[in-house]
């Protein structure tokens, strides 16, 4: 009997022990899907986090910002751009105080607000009191509850590529991408069960057809969860990210997790696909882990360790890691640290494959000095030989002054690979918020970097403006990288408007031109977000 299918009997049977537990007894639903990220770089209005779609961020979406779990709301902060595992979110609403290095929870709204104000001190503390009573059967026939947000998006980008040489080819590619997204939690269901769901479908076409499959369908998240009000117990079932711990990732399983300030749980399930993240069952895993948090109003501890192993069915190597991460905040100082080693499977040692510090250290009240490194050996899944092929150092060392609403940032990196160059890269920033006549704001932004015989130099200035709801932003970027085969000059402009067409309902529009020596583009970018 092959390993999957001996995982597959041993989840349905643990299953059927414990889904009348999830039907029975006295719940408390989960009010929110909490992200732990951290500020790596403010500049104006951006707020650059480390996190990305792996934690289920995307464009557009408008998150819940707190300085810890069980702390008030600081304000909400819609996120800009996404990559995988960075994010550029700007700050919407009353503008609250932020300083790099900080160590911040977001969270997905179960239900944005449909009134100009917060709910009162007096209401949130009857709600809680309310909460902590027993659960009658009126409050189980209670009707679900449905909330979310519909995102709907259009890119279409035009371009033309010229390649190198003496009679070079010129390439013209068109681009159109349709995307539709929800992000649905259904709360106050039989049995004191909620559901969340987070999907994304888009459809994408070419010119020239280089794009297969035209048609993807991402589920980021849809899972059941119930948090017992008895005993200090969450189940999750599902497809889900463990929030409690940093390193496995996306599962399709089951997960328990007991306690609060102090936690222990385990999951056990499938490693979704890594083309297309659809279900597979041939990526067996299953984890077990240990979580703690403590915050006061100045300071803050939180720390997750954990324990995983991959078993796959096509005949390479079990993949088995542990993690340990922690963070310390102590008024502006803070304090983070990351480590994973993984079993190399050829040599049967533990291998460093991943740390990270960061520190942040405030100076004189009026800025802060901030550093960090990161070793990167990055585990190859699903080679039977030269698993972790390479090894990277990236070093960088930073300093933000402020005056009044005014901030300054500069910052060095330095980075180092297997075989490569040593790289470097100096940057800056300088943010004038509502200055001159017209209350614009102005940021001017640059960097260089270095490789060898290569090097790239990044201008852009931008100004913007805020009038009632509606938020106006150009930008003007120069960039010229040069190589030992060829020197490349680049000018683009950008224009985004960001408003709202109803109560509730907001839109964005961003224009960009890029003309350069050898790739021109230009580009239209339009999304329309409703919460319901």
């Amino acid at each position: 009997m092959s390993r999957s299918r001996r995982t597959v009997q041993s989840l349905a049977g643990l299953v059927f022990v414990l889904l009348p537990a999830l039907l029975v007894g006295r719940a408390q639903a989960q009010e929110h899907t909490r992200i732990t990220v951290v500020i790596e770089q403010l500049a104006g209005p951006d707020v650059y986090l480390r996190a990305g779609t792996a934690e289920g961020i995307r464009a557009e979406d408008t998150l819940d910002v707190q300085q810890r779990p069980d702390g008030p709301m600081l304000g909400q902060v819609r996120v800009m751009r996404s990559t995988e595992h960075r994010s550029v979110v700007t700050l919407i609403g009353t503008p609250f105080p932020l300083t790099r290095g900080d160590i911040l929870y977001l969270s997905f709204r179960s239900a944005l607000p449909r009134g100009p104000t917060e709910p009162r001190a007096s209401q949130v503390q009857a709600s809680r009191n309310q909460s902590r009573r027993p659960v009658t059967a009126q409050t189980d026939r209670a009707t679900p509850r449905v909330s979310g947000q519909l995102s709907f998006d259009f890119s279409s980008i035009h371009t033309v590529t010229e390649g190198l040489g003496s009679d070079p080819e010129k390439i013209t590619r068109d681009f159109s991408t349709p995307t539709a997204g929800m992000r649905l939690q259904v709360s106050q269901l039989p049995g004191g069960l909620q559901f969340n769901t987070n999907a994304r479908a888009s459809y994408r076409s070419t010119s020239d057809n280089i794009i297969a499959p035209s048609t993807t369908v991402r589920v980021y998240q849809a899972s059941l969860e119930k948090s017992f009000l008895a005993v200090p117990l969450t189940v999750q079932l599902g497809r889900f990210y463990n929030r409690y711990e940093t390193y496995s990732g996306y599962w399709d399983g089951l997960l328990l997790h007991y306690g609060k300030r102090f936690g222990i749980g385990a999951a056990a399930g499938f490693e979704p696909d890594r083309l297309n993240q659809g279900f597979s069952s041939t990526l067996p895993k299953y984890s077990v882990f240990l979580d703690f948090h403590h915050y006061g109003r100045a300071s803050g501890y939180s720390a997750d360790v954990s324990f995983h192993q991959m078993r796959p069915d096509d005949g390479t190597p079990d993949h088995t890691f542990a993690g340990l991460s922690q963070r310390v905040r102590f008024k502006r100082f803070s304090l983070s640290q990351n480590l994973q080693v993984d079993r190399n499977p050829e040599s049967n040692r533990w291998v460093v494959t991943r740390a990270q510090a960061r520190a942040s250290l405030p100076i004189a009240g009026r800025g802060d000095f901030h550093a960090g490194y990161t070793l990167r050996q990055p585990y190859q899944f699903g080679r039977s030989i030269d698993v972790i092929p390479f090894r990277r150092d990236h070093v960088t060392a930073g300093l933000t002054l402020w005056v009044g609403r005014s901030t300054f940032n500069a910052d060095v990196a330095t980075a180092e690979q297997d075989g490569r160059a040593r790289y470097y890269n100096f940057s800056s920033s300088l943010t004038l918020p509502t200055s001159g006549v017209l209350g614009l704001d102005l940021m001017v932004a640059g960097s260089y970097w270095t490789e060898a015989a290569n090097r790239g130099l990044l201008l852009a200035p931008t100004l913007g403006r805020s009038i009632g709801g509606m938020r106006t932003r150009i930008t003007y970027q120069f960039y010229q990288s040069q190589s030992e085969q060829a020197t490349i000059v680049s000018h683009a402009a950008d224009l985004s408007l960001s408003f709202p067409l109803a109560s509730q309902i907001r839109s964005t529009v961003r224009a960009r031109i890029s003309v350069g020596d050898k790739l021109s583009s230009t580009g239209l970018y339009t999304s329309l977000w409703v919460p319901f």
